[in-house]
């Protein structure tokens, strides 16, 4: 069974939504119950991946030139980012349970899901987590943003992946605390580096 059909049958609790699905756009809840499986089941993928992308960061901080073709890194005004463009054997199991897990280490580090989404809109879906810093860390004006608010998202059009990205926002205004160093995100997300927060 394809994950787009099993997603349907989550979805529509067994009914027959694939007319829905395509005749119309939709924007439910991202269920990802079956992520924490699907780490543990493409373990070795995942870390192939993982060391792929980790590979790419630190071309980046160390100032080299020679990126994959397949990654963006985003720097502009207010966001920061990566983007992925995965070859077409990167399935969509591989690439969810590595946006978990991506989730798993901003939540570590202090972030709450505040949004999971699924969307369909004619042949495209995208499915994606929004992270804000918890409140706990914002009782104080000004307040603290960490690396600022976090979107995680991979997009498909036609059952295909076209990327998975993760980027920050973040605010520039007196109500926060000035947003950490971008090379501190990209070193503790994606290098596993520890650093005070």
């Amino acid at each position: 069974m394809k994950w787009i059909d099993k997603l349907k049958d989550i979805l529509g609790k067994g009914e027959d939504n694939s007319q829905q699905l395509t005749s119309r756009d939709k924007r439910t809840i991202y269920d990802d119950a079956d992520c924490a499986g699907l780490l543990a089941a493409n373990i070795n993928e995942i870390a192939t991946l993982d060391a792929i992308v980790t590979d790419q960061v630190r071309r980046y901080l160390t100032n080299q030139e020679d990126f994959d073709k397949q990654f963006v890194l985003i720097k502009q005004n207010g966001i920061v980012g990566i983007a992925y463009h995965p070859d077409s054997e990167d399935s969509i199991e591989v690439c969810r349970a590595y946006l978990y897990q991506l989730k798993n280490r901003h939540t570590a580090v202090g972030y709450v899901q505040k949004l999971a989404l699924h969307q369909v809109k004619g042949e495209t879906e995208i499915l994606s987590y929004y992270l804000k810093p918890s409140m706990r860390l914002q009782n104080s004006v000004p307040a603290e943003q960490l690396y600022g608010n976090v979107t995680l998202e991979i997009k498909l059009v036609k059952d295909k992946i076209t990327h998975l990205k993760v980027a920050t926002t973040y605010y520039s205004d007196a109500n926060y605390k000035e947003v950490r160093r971008w090379q501190e995100w990209y070193s503790v997300i994606f290098l596993n580096e520890q650093f005070d927060l």
